[in-house]
């Protein structure tokens, strides 16, 4: 499986990094390092996030990497991750 970044949800990760790194770079760089674990699962286990009942009809699956949603989708023999947000926000 190959995983596709977005380039909005790097522009995401990014901002994420930012806003933690303000108050400590060592946990900025935790949370993405975890974000990007959590991520790479997939390529074993692609159909392991729940279908995000908003996108049902078109298959967004999530996984959470608390405080964190990755929103990604599954297409052949790659997934593309689509979105990164924290759980307060709405989709």
């Amino acid at each position: 499986m190959t995983i596709i970044w977005s380039d909005r949800t790097i522009d995401r990760l990014r901002g994420i990094h930012d806003f933690i790194a303000e108050e400590s770079i060592d946990v900025a760089a935790a949370v993405i390092q975890s974000i990007f674990a959590s991520v790479e699962r997939l390529r074993i286990f692609p159909k392991s996030g729940r279908i995000v009942p908003e996108y049902e009809l078109i298959g967004v699956r999530e996984i959470i990497v608390s405080p964190y949603r990755v929103l990604y989708r599954e297409e052949g023999d790659r997934i593309e991750i689509v979105n990164v947000l924290h759980l307060r926000q709405q989709l």
